[in-house]
């Protein structure tokens, strides 16, 4: 039977719909049982995307993973070229009898904190200016510009027994000496420091500044091995001064060519993984996660920053002073933003910019910079370095050498 309201009908009466709807409620059940047939097909689709994105990851781990092995490739056929010369150079350094050079040789020649860890290279060093003066030898290598061996040299030769341990800080510092250095050799010109990226590696490079920069001194990488000093500061006399104190017939392996090449790699090695662009040149080392977190750029134009910090330090006027100073202060909120955001290599090359300039007048925000981001960064001993550094009249002292 029909009813006779239609599609019309308002009664929804199960008995009433099964007699007169029999049609729309069987149309119900069928339009329901593909709608449930469908749902599988729904979540298998869905399942498929889950798949693909699964996919797509894969793909692009394994792209970055070839991108890697590419790069590390191209880093080891250069590494290749010159890994005999970087076993030359060990050579080199090492030329005394291998025992003598110890493996870890703060346990087998003498040490004493707060001198951080030393590459055994300085040690072989030493014996090899013991032989060539046993009298005096840190002035083993005076013909090479005037160059004297000093700092952890002093150490090792006696002189800083009994010197306290702000007074090994200090040592061989001079005022825009970063703590990530230490000096290791002294020149007519300039000075050569072991460079440390954290005072907890064992590990440090070489780097170079003139003594004529007072402010914002270019510092230069010359290498990784205390020899690389000494063929920088031989410069176009290197081969003489190579055949001079380590001659061919005590180590087949000196050659000025080896050495330099093993230098340009040790250079390119140490620019591939530093950050940053701070005004001495020296890039830095702050770990930076896959998020990009650890470092931002300064975002300042270098030659704006220095002409701001020259005028600075050097007006006389308290208006130009103040306005100067002001937008300083502002670099200084952009930089605590990114502290606050982890990115602390920003504050650390802050620190270091306010540091080269080497202006009284910015000693105090620079201090301030530097502490901070050493202690996020967990490096203790330099935040010790600073404290002492920039303790009154220490800074700018007449004394650079504790022994004097």
């Amino acid at each position: 039977p029909t009813c006779k309201y239609g599609e019309k009908c308002y009664r929804k009466n199960a008995e009433h719909v099964k007699e007169f709807h029999s049609e729309e409620l069987k149309k119900e059940e069928e339009k329901e049982g593909e709608e449930i047939v469908k749902e599988p097909t729904t979540k298998r689709r869905k399942m498929k995307d889950e798949s693909e994105e699964e996919k797509e990851k894969e793909v692009n781990v394994k792209r970055k993973k070839e991108k890697e092995e590419e790069e590390s490739k191209e880093e080891g056929e250069l590494s290749c070229d010159v890994e005999e010369d970087i076993e030359i150079v060990e050579e080199v350094e090492g030329d005394v009898d291998d025992e003598t050079v110890p493996h870890k040789a703060q346990k087998a020649y003498p040490h004493r904190e707060p001198f951080l860890t030393q590459p055994s290279g300085i040690y072989a060093l030493w014996n090899k200016a013991q032989a060539i003066d046993p009298e005096d030898p840190r002035n083993a290598f005076s013909e090479i510009g005037g160059a004297r061996l000093v700092g952890f040299f002093d150490f090792l030769a006696g002189d800083l027994d009994g010197a306290t341990d702000d007074e090994i800080r200090l040592h061989a510092r001079f005022p825009t000496d970063l703590p990530e250095m230490q000096t290791i050799i002294v020149t007519d010109t300039g000075r050569y420091a072991l460079w440390r990226d954290d005072p907890k590696q064992n590990q440090a490079i070489v780097v170079h500044t003139k003594h004529s920069e007072d402010h914002f001194p270019k510092i230069t990488m010359v290498g990784d091995k205390p020899v690389h000093a000494l063929v920088h500061a031989a410069g176009e006399g290197a081969e003489a001064m190579l055949e001079r104190f380590f001659p061919v017939s005590e180590n087949k392996w000196s050659n000025v060519e080896h050495l330099k090449r093993d230098i340009k790699v040790s250079v390119g090695r140490r620019n591939k993984i530093s950050v940053g662009r701070p005004l001495h040149g020296m890039r830095l080392w702050v770990y930076v996660d896959s998020n990009e977190v650890g470092y931002r750029a300064l975002g300042e134009d270098l030659n704006k920053l220095k002409r701001t910090m020259t005028i600075l330090g050097e007006t006389t006027d308290d208006v130009v002073r103040k306005k100067k100073m002001a937008e300083m202060r502002e670099i200084a909120t952009f930089v605590q933003l990114a502290t606050d955001e982890c990115d602390f290599g920003t504050t650390l090359e802050f620190g270091h910019d306010l540091f080269v300039s080497n202006f009284e007048t910015i000693d105090a925000m620079a201090k301030r910079n530097l502490t901070m981001a050493y202690k996020l960064l967990g490096r203790d001993e330099f935040v010790a370095i600073v404290e002492a550094q920039m303790a009154p009249q220490m800074r700018r002292r007449e004394k650079i050498m504790v022994t004097e």
